[in-house]
């Protein structure tokens, strides 16, 4: 039995590097968030047959944050986070966060 492993936030430096090393174990899926895609339908679209669940998306680098960047550090580094894992937990698929 192959072991589906979807990795969110793929085409980031950490989540680009995790991806490659697992597709060498594991059947990975690349998991990158859609142009005006919500994060109900990418945790859908990420958990959809995945045994496991690997979070690497975030924002960072943020030099001098406005209060737009504060939401958006609010929504990548928390929410999303939080969504994904209850949804695993609920699904029985394990989650890692990164």
């Amino acid at each position: 039995m192959s072991v589906c492993v979807a990795v969110v936030g793929s085409n980031g430096r950490v989540g680009a590097a995790v991806s490659s090393h697992l597709a060498e174990m594991f059947d990975v899926r690349w998991i990158v968030r859609q142009e005006d895609e919500d994060a109900e339908l990418l945790v859908e679209r990420a958990l959809d047959g995945a045994d496991i669940v690997v979070n690497a998306a975030g924002v960072a680098h943020i030099e001098r944050p406005t209060k737009l960047d504060l939401e958006r550090l609010l929504i990548g580094n928390v929410d999303l986070p939080l969504t994904i894992g209850r949804a695993a937990l609920d699904r029985g698929a394990h989650f890692v966060h990164i």
